[in-house]
């Protein structure tokens, strides 16, 4: 088993299965990041690795461990971690790469060197599929939990109505998060939400075990089931999750209505919540029948064994050659194997060290285009002179232009405006002057400047959608052209160039449709412009499309302000109180800007309570969200703002006692 301590929990389900099945497991990875070893001892004692370089050879590892295995199953660690030698292993190797859609570009160039690559998502397999690879399959293992309550589950004298658990990073699950706002503005009506990220193992099962219904949504791609919704049910929570577009690869049937709620809009959400709240006895009863079917009918030991005899045990005896002809079909050479592992480095883990060392290795590497533009990228230490030698070889490759101009767009503080907008423009013109169908895979796949995560996601789709070939290669061209333009609109906003920057953030809007962030400097452009009905719109859009979006929310509170609409800011920004729970700068913000609009309201009562609220969570550092507590983290707001946003609240408050006195 090659993967990391601490495991990932949910891939943990096979190693400790295989265990439990009586299979002589042993365990190699480095010293992994996903949670507290101390917490996870208490919940697996017997679970033990030993540690190895991140990219030790196959060899080396057999003989660590006494001899060769009967098969290798890597699962993919939290701390990237990838051993040399998988293509020529000679016994059959099973992977697990993923059950999220944030690295599946970088999997396109990793999974060749399996027999077996299993997936929960049939969209996952399908796209690989696509791609010309054989070795997929798809076997939907989230209801297998391991992780059962301490104390015998209870179904009823639940205190928490409804509760999440899980990531909720806006750039990483925007989905999820845009769901989440809504949850949480139910505890209006009177429910207890508790919407937790950052709890793990048995902290969780707890939060589970106190709630009458678990709320699941995948976060990111086309929607489907997580690990989340068997860990609720084995602690006894009613499950209520986003219809899957599809379920498939399960052991057994799980049945809407009996063993778990679905919903399509959230609408339908909120109706079921209060509808379970009001019928407790079919609440349970779809509970038990849950926590039955993850315990009787489904359990997590049978599941394993499942993947066993439906996937690995029938890996065919000529498994070693169907691997070379795979090696043979995507032309996969040393070359393009270290090439491959360093995009695996970089995209899966953030190793940039470790990637370098992969490029480092490729013979030639420093007058091979490709490998030093990937070079240059991430971590250089000579980063100029590795651009220009890149592009005296090869003048005009579009990833390397892209790159650079995106480091330069990300350096703008230091660099100047001119020499922004100079780096921008010379790209935009190499990706406009080529016909996007006529460019060669290396000419705009790989490694990729990030100064904006909202484009990960965007990449990410582009590899789900297409097969390879010439559509990935159009999609991924206007993608990259259009961040460049977005990059182009934000400099000329900075520098005040409103109309200038209002057209390229529009021809960036024609194929970022759905990017809040891009929407929200439209609508500043069109404020500054005084088009105030069309920024409007687009902060409207912007808020529609990001979760947690404070900035958003407080500059279309202040316009709505200025258009005499006081009334229309004071909702909005409720709402943003309710959802954004994150105790820093932005959410006091959203108290003044609440204050005030309260006060431009005629309400002083209303305005002189929200700025109680604001100075306890100012000066406390802690709000309380009546099912929980937040805790704000040290260094989140600097004494510099504390002190300013003081006299702001002192500002308001004298406000309040000049309109009481009138």
């Amino acid at each position: 088993m090659l993967h990391s301590y601490p495991p990932v929990p949910c891939l943990h389900t096979f190693e400790r299965g295989l265990r439990e099945l009586g299979h002589d497991v042993v365990c190699v990875g480095p010293a992994g990041d996903y949670g507290s070893a101390d917490s996870w001892r208490k919940v697996d004692p017997e679970c033990s690795y030993r540690t190895v370089a991140l990219d030790a050879e196959l060899v080396d590892i057999f003989r660590l461990i006494g001899g060769q295995p009967d098969w290798v199953f890597y699962l993919r660690p939290s701390t990237g971690s990838l051993p040399r030698g998988l293509a020529e292993c000679p016994v059959p190797t099973v992977a697990w790469l993923e059950d999220e859609f944030k690295n599946v570009d970088a999997y396109h160039h990793l999974a060749y060197c399996f027999d077996l690559v299993g997936t929960a998502y049939p969209e996952i397999e399908e796209s690989f599929r696509r791609a010309g690879h054989d070795n997929w399959v798809c076997f939907n293992y989230f209801t297998a939990s391991w992780l059962t309550p301490q104390a015998p589950v209870r179904f009823s004298d639940r205190e928490i109505d409804v509760s999440f658990v899980g990531h909720s990073a806006p750039p990483l699950t925007r989905l999820r998060c845009l769901e989440l706002e809504k949850l949480r503005r139910l505890t209006r009506d009177g429910v207890r939400v508790c919407a937790l990220q950052g709890v793990f193992l048995r902290e969780m099962m707890q939060v589970y075990e106190r709630s009458k219904m678990a709320f699941q949504h995948s976060g990111q791609g086309p929607p489907n089931l997580t690990y989340r919704v068997g860990e609720a049910m084995a602690a006894g929570a009613m499950v209520i999750a986003k219809r899957p577009n599809r379920l498939e690869g399960l052991v057994r049937p799980l049945v809407e209505g009996e063993h778990i709620v679905y919903y399509d809009e959230f609408y339908e959400a909120a109706d079921s919540i209060r509808y379970y709240l009001d019928h407790d006895d079919e609440r349970r009863r779809i509970a038990e029948a849950g926590h039955r079917y993850v315990s009787v009918e489904a359990p997590w030991t049978n599941q394993v064994q499942a993947f066993l005899d439906r996937h690995v045990y029938t890996i065919d005896a000529d498994f070693r050659e169907r691997r070379r002809n795979r090696l043979r079909r995507f032309g996969v050479d040393d070359r393009r194997q270290r090439i491959d592992r360093a995009w695996y480095f970089v995209g899966c883990s953030g190793q940039q060290e470790q990637a370098r060392k992969e490029l480092e290795s490729i013979r030639g590497w420093e007058a091979d285009p490709y490998v030093r533009g990937m070079y240059a990228t991430y971590g250089s230490p000579n980063y100029s002179a590795d651009i220009q030698a890149v592009l005296r070889a090869k003048p005009g490759h579009l990833l390397t232009v892209y790159n650079y101009a995106d480091r330069v767009f990300g350096s703008r503080d230091s660099i100047g405006i001119k020499g922004v907008l100079s780096a921008i423009q010379v790209a935009i013109g190499c990706f406009t002057r080529v016909n996007p169908r006529e460019l060669d895979a290396s000419d705009i796949e790989g490694l990729m400047a990030f100064s904006d995560s909202r484009l990960r996601a965007y990449i990410t789709d582009a590899y789900l959608e297409c097969a390879r070939g010439a559509p990935l290669r159009e999609r991924l061209h206007g993608l990259l052209l259009a961040q460049l333009y977005k990059n182009r609109g934000v400099a000329l906003y900075e520098e005040g160039k409103f109309a200038d920057a209002h057209k390229a953030l529009s021809r960036a809007a024609y194929t970022l449709r759905d990017d809040g962030y891009l929407s929200a400097h439209l609508a500043r452009a069109e404020s500054k412009l005084g088009r105030s009905a069309e920024a409007v719109a687009h902060y409207t859009h912007a808020i529609s499309c990001e979760p947690h979006f404070p900035d958003a929310y407080c500059e279309f509170a202040s316009l709505l302000r200025r258009l005499d609409r006081p009334a229309e800011a004071v909702g909005l920004l409720e709402d943003a109180l309710l959802s954004y729970l994150y105790v820093n700068a932005s959410r006091i913000a959203i108290y003044l800007g609440l204050a005030e609009a309260h006060i431009e309201s005629g309400r002083p009562d209303e305005a002189r309570g929200v700025i109680r609220r604001g100075v306890d969570e100012l000066d406390t550092g802690t709000l309380d969200t009546g099912a929980y507590r937040v805790s704000r983290q040290a260094g989140t707001i600097s004494a510099a703002q504390i002190k300013e946003m003081r006299r702001a609240f002192d500002a308001l408050a004298g406000r309040v006692r000049g309109r009481n006195g009138a």
